[in-house]
Formats: structure tokens, sequence, C-alpha cells
């Protein structure tokens, strides 16, 4: 699948290794084997698979990377996430099934 736009997770976010993403994420954890262009704060994990792609900053608590995944942009990472992307709630497209 494709999306644009502001993706918000309270829970797990899973991108499938088929979907394009122009979108800023936040979410509690996510697996991504698809391609991402935007910035991500996860708060938990987050797992690049080998064929993911992403193409922007991110921030999370534990980051595991695959070999083979590609990382164009700064990591940072700890116990305190950056800030979230946006602090209204209320605009952000919830998602809570997997994106493939």
């Amino acid at each position: 699948g494709f999306r644009t736009g502001i993706l918000f997770s309270v829970a797990n976010l899973a991108v499938g290794e088929q979907a394009t993403i122009k979108a800023n994420i936040e979410a509690a954890s996510a697996y991504v084997a698809g391609k991402i262009k935007g910035n991500i704060v996860i708060h938990e994990r987050l797992e690049l698979a080998s064929t993911s792609i992403i193409n922007g900053d991110i921030s999370t608590k534990i980051l595991v990377v695959s070999d083979g995944a590609q990382l164009n942009g700064h990591c940072q990472m700890g116990d305190t996430p950056a800030l979230p992307i946006n602090s209204s709630k209320p605009s952000k497209r919830i998602i809570t099934t997997p994106i493939t």
C-alpha cells in the first residue's frame, strides 16, 4: 500500500515489504520491511528488516537493524526518545492495522 500524511499508532505498527509511506510516524513500537520517507519516533523498539529503506531521522529507545537495511538520516537512541512529531493528537491519523 501507499500512505501519506502523519501516522500515529498507540500500539505496534507493521510496514510490509511492498508498502511505501511518505509521512512522519509516531508509534509505541514498529517493524519496517518497506519504504518510509519521513521522520520516525518510536517509543520502545524499532526493527528494520533487510528490505527496509528509511529516508528520514529516527528516534527510538531500542533499534534493531538487519543486514541490508538502509537508513539515510540521523538516529537518536536512548531511554528518552525525542519529543513527539506533533503534539496535537486529534489531527493525527490513527493506524492500528499492518500496512502491507
